[in-house]
């Protein structure tokens, strides 16, 4: 379309103008201090409980940690986004704490999709798993208390993956109590089992 075409030329025009006035304004001079501040408390606090919440990951999974390095580029966290992209080892993270060590679950969350999406590859199940690790497992003992799927009466993990969750708990369980963990292993097992393979299709 023509009009659409001379629009979408103005405003590219404009763009640079647009983005130089926004720079300058005291609105976003407020929203990067705020997102500066929040950088600095999310890696002060990562830092701080780095170890534990890896030595905690790899007594889970069972897997030892690749050396990997992970760009993680903080937003303000009004955005409420977080996101892996494998092709670049980088996360995209900003949120509100929704309850206590919200960003440290979710940072590992997002760690786990580029470490364990190679291993057990993109699927409902892979992500299943990964919650039932991080936002379920690594929640709960890093807050010395709590019970799965629910904080502080808000629901965790992803609604369309909350029957398939709930269809690997009792297995999961069991896995947890086990001396020689293999999370590798753990996906193969509920991959062969019928009515996982149902409900990873919704």
């Amino acid at each position: 379309d023509k009009d659409f075409d001379i629009f979408l030329n103005t405003i590219t025009k404009d763009s640079d103008k647009i983005i130089a006035t926004a720079f300058k304004s005291e609105e976003f001079a407020r929203l990067h201090k705020e997102t500066q501040r929040y950088m600095e408390s999310t890696e002060k606090d990562w830092n701080n409980k780095r170890k534990n919440i890896t030595k905690t990951i790899v007594e889970i999974t069972g897997e030892k940690f690749p050396y990997i390095k992970i760009e993680v580029l903080i937003t303000h966290p009004n955005l409420c986004n977080g996101i892996a992209l494998p092709n670049s080892n980088t996360i995209c993270w900003g949120h509100k704490e929704n309850w206590k060590n919200y960003s440290m679950v979710y940072l590992m969350h997002e760690t786990l999709h580029l470490i364990l999406d190679k291993k057990l590859g993109k699927n409902n199940l892979a992500h299943a798993i990964i919650e039932l690790i991080t936002d379920q497992e690594l929640r709960i003992r890093l807050n010395k208390n709590g019970v799965y799927f629910k904080e502080s009466k808000e629901g965790v993990g992803h609604p369309f993956l909350l029957k398939l969750s709930k269809a690997i708990l009792p297995y999961w369980k069991k896995y947890l109590k086990s001396k020689n963990k293999n999370i590798v292993n753990f996906y193969l097992e509920m991959e062969k089992l019928q009515k996982i393979k149902k409900l990873q299709k919704y």
